[in-house]
């Protein structure tokens, strides 16, 4: 490696693309990985507020006490 022509030397420029590259794949991941989550949350999400808090399907009985005047 030359110290007075840095980017001469042939291996400079394969070093910095290694990086960059590996720079690349680590924001891919974590991107990816990000999203991931978030639509694996957001289905959770729609499946647990499709359940039923009754236990029964059916619709909800309400009982209401008139009072007598």
């Amino acid at each position: 490696m030359s110290k007075i022509l840095p980017a001469a030397a042939p291996e400079a420029g394969h070093a910095d693309e290694a990086q960059n590259s590996r720079k690349a794949a680590a924001a891919w991941g974590r991107r990816f990985f990000w999203h991931l989550c978030l639509y694996i949350g957001l289905i959770l999400v729609f499946v647990l507020q499709a359940q039923p808090t009754t236990g029964s399907g059916g619709p909800i009985k309400v009982e209401f006490q008139y009072q007598q005047f």
